[in-house]
């Protein structure tokens, strides 16, 4: 079974699962009396996120594709002129 989202509602804290294919959403804790019906069975290693690039070097990349993509173009549109 997989949790995918948590969300706290009324009195409840709820789980959206996934299991055989299914999803739906179970209550995993009671908020006004503490009981618990779920228990974790081993708690997966939390992965910190890979640093993401700055913005403005996406954008360079971005940009340098676009440039080539249109190098290429005209290069092919020559390429056909000449034949």
């Amino acid at each position: 079974m997989e949790i995918s989202d948590i969300q706290t509602m009324d009195q409840r804290v709820r789980g959206k699962v996934t299991y055989n294919g299914e999803e739906g959403w179970i209550s995993l804790k009671n908020t006004e009396n503490g009981d618990m019906w779920v228990e974790l069975e081993e708690a997966a290693a939390v992965q910190p996120a890979p640093e993401l690039p700055p913005a403005a070097a996406l954008a360079q990349d971005a940009t340098a594709s676009q440039e080539q993509a249109a190098a290429e173009e005209s290069s092919q549109a020559q390429t056909e002129d000449i034949s």
